[in-house]
C-alpha cells in the first residue's frame, strides 16, 4: 500500500494594495537622480499640499480615499482674510474719526480756530482702505491689495465744518479740500488756498475770492455770481468756461472777460435760479456716471 500523497499545506497570500502613485509625487520630478527645480516649487510651495486637499493620497490599509477637506479649508482661510481686511479698515477708520475729534476740539478754542481749519483739507483726503463684505469676495481681496479709497462720511462732515465757518476762512489752507456742492455763499474767501479743490456744483454767490489761489480748482458747475474776484490767481478760460453763472462778477481780468463773453455770453447775463439748479444736478450726475 502506497503511502498517501501529502498535499502540501497552502497558505493564504495576505492582501497588499500596492501604494498608488500620486500624479505629482516626488519621483516625478527626479531627473537622473538630480532634484530638479519644478520639484523645489511642487514641494515647497505648498502645492502638494493644497492637491491633497483636492484629491486625498490612497490609504495604505484599505483603498479608499479620505473626503477632500479642500472646500473647508479654503472657507477658512477665506475668513481669515476678511478678518484682517476688516480689522484693516476699522484701524484707518479710528485715526480718521480720532483726527476729526481733534479738529472739532480745537475750533472751539479761537486761538487754534485757523490752524484746525487748516487741517481739514489734509484730513478729509486720508486714504483708506476698501471696505470688505463678507459676501463680496473681490472688495475682500481689492482690500488687501492696497486699493484706498477716501471716507467719505467724515469728508463730509468736514465739508459741512467748513461752511459753518465760511466767514472766517480768509487765508485758509484749503488745498485739494472736498467741498462739493458747498454752500459757500457770502463766504469770506480771501487770499486762501484752493488750489485743486473739488468745487464742483458749489454755491459761491456773493463770496470773497480776492486774492485767492485757484490753480487747478474743479469749478464744474459752481456759481460765482457777484462773487469778487480781485487778484485772484490761476483762473483760466478753461474753467470758468465750465461754471453756471458769472453775472455782476467783480474783479475778472479783462482779457478774461472779453474771452469769455466771445465764447459763452449768456454766463454774465441775469440767472434763472431754478433752471440753472436743475443744471447744475445735470452736470454733476453726469460727472458721476463718468467715475
Amino acid at each position: 500500500m502506497s503511502p498517501e500523497k501529502t498535499k502540501p499545506k497552502q497558505t493564504k497570500k495576505k492582501r497588499t494594495h500596492k501604494k498608488t502613485k500620486h500624479l505629482f509625487s516626488a519621483k516625478t520630478f527626479k531627473v537622473g537622480g538630480k532634484i530638479t527645480g519644478k520639484f523645489l516649487l511642487w514641494d515647497f510651495s505648498g502645492l502638494r499640499y493644497i492637491c491633497s486637499k483636492i484629491r486625498p493620497p490612497l490609504e495604505t490599509e484599505r483603498p479608499k480615499r479620505k473626503p477632500a477637506t479642500f472646500f473647508l479649508w479654503v472657507l477658512g482661510i477665506y475668513s481669515a482674510l476678511f478678518g484682517i481686511a476688516s480689522q484693516r479698515y476699522e484701524n484707518r477708520v479710528d485715526i480718521i474719526e480720532n483726527r476729526a475729534n481733534t479738529i472739532f476740539t480745537q475750533l472751539a478754542i479761537p486761538a487754534m480756530e485757523k490752524k484746525a481749519l487748516d487741517r481739514i483739507a489734509r484730513t478729509q483726503n486720508m486714504g483708506i482702505p476698501q471696505k470688505p463684505y463678507l459676501l463680496k469676495p473681490g472688495t475682500v481681496f481689492s482690500s488687501l491689495a492696497g486699493n484706498e479709497g477716501r471716507y467719505d462720511v467724515m469728508a463730509e462732515l468736514l465739508k459741512e465744518t467748513v461752511e459753518d465757518r465760511k466767514e472766517k476762512l480768509a487765508g485758509v489752507n484749503l488745498i485739494f479740500a472736498r467741498l462739493r456742492r458747498a454752500n459757500l455763499n457770502g463766504a469770506n474767501l480771501q487770499e486762501s488756498r484752493l488750489d485743486r479743490a473739488d468745487l464742483r456744483g458749489a454755491w459761491l454767490d456773493m463770496a470773497k475770492l480776492n486774492g485767492a489761489n485757484l490753480e487747478g480748482a474743479d469749478l464744474k458747475g459752481a456759481w460765482l455770481s457777484r462773487t469778487d474776484l480781485k487778484g485772484a490767481m490761476g483762473l483760466k478760460v478753461e474753467m470758468l468756461l465750465k461754471v453756471l453763472s458769472l453775472y455782476k462778477v467783480e474783479g475778472l481780468d479783462p482779457t478774461l472777460e472779453a474771452e469769455l463773453k466771445t465764447k459763452k455770453p449768456d454766463l454774465f447775463e441775469e440767472p434763472d435760479y431754478l433752471e440753472y439748479l436743475e443744471a447744475s444736478e445735470r452736470i454733476l450726475e453726469k460727472a458721476e456716471k463718468k467715475k
